[in-house]
């Protein structure tokens, strides 16, 4: 319900580009949301986790599914990001140049995948359980070898994972959909972060903590601009954005 609610809200408050008078939301409209591209290695995982009938063992730490074990191919299903979206995070990867990446939550690899779109970027991709990611690992790192795979809960692995980057060009947070962690996790990259960094939030409607995490967020005075694609939200901190504004985008 709560989903739902949110979604009519979200249609309500949307708009699309012909109704967006920021150039900066405009741009990022036609060239982030709007353009399509294709990738042979996105389109070959695919095929592999959609055939995948192997059970995996659950190890979620965060508010995940409680089931022990599941089908590679209903994990793929259920849980791995759409292509549409995917393809949402890549086109921000190329149009922001993207360099410097952390995700929060490997999974199956999917959105990884979507983020090492650059082949000279440098993703590092966090999960808590050890049997999927070593699948993920299987998958990606032939086809991705830029990727580094840490494992351990998200509270020990990210403070290690920003010491290796340094600093952040982009974030994704797609793990523990909880209000208190992921406003640590948060509060955690902020020290890394520049005027061009990005973060994006997946799942922001998925439950009331974590929609209460978005709009705790979105008030952070460090945060310029936000864009609200219902699936994901998305951060920005550029100054140059004199304006607070928050933006909700369907496409």
């Amino acid at each position: 319900m709560h989903s739902l609610i949110h979604y009519i809200l979200f249609w309500i408050k949307s708009q699309n580009n012909l109704y967006v008078h920021s150039p900066f939301v405009f741009s990022f409209y036609n060239e982030v949301l709007k353009r399509r591209n294709s990738s042979a290695k996105i389109a070959k995982l695919i095929d592999y986790y959609i055939r995948n009938k192997e059970f995996v063992k659950k190890q979620d730490l965060g508010a995940g599914s409680a089931k022990k074990n599941e089908l590679v191919s209903d994990i793929f299903k259920h849980v791995s990001i759409p292509d549409k979206y995917g393809q949402v995070l890549s086109n921000i990867v190329e149009k922001y140049g993207s360099k410097n990446i952390i995700e929060l939550g490997t999974s199956l690899g999917m959105g990884t995948a979507y983020l090492s779109i650059d082949e000279k970027s440098r993703v590092i991709s966090l999960d808590g359980n050890p049997h999927i990611l070593a699948i993920a690992k299987a998958q990606l790192q032939p086809l991705f070898p830029q990727i580094e795979f840490i494992q351990g809960d998200f509270l020990n692995t990210l403070p290690v994972a920003l010491d290796l980057m340094g600093r952040v060009d982009l974030v994704y947070f797609d793990g523990n959909h909880r209000k208190k962690t992921t406003l640590d996790y948060f509060n955690m990259c902020l020290p890394c972060i520049h005027e061009q960094t990005i973060f994006i939030f997946d799942d922001i409607y998925w439950s009331p903590e974590m929609t209460e995490a978005w709009e705790i967020i979105k008030s952070s005075p460090k945060v310029t601009l936000t864009i609200d694609l219902y699936r994901m939200g998305i951060v920005f901190f550029d100054p140059a954005i004199r304006e607070k504004q928050d933006f909700y985008l369907r496409f």
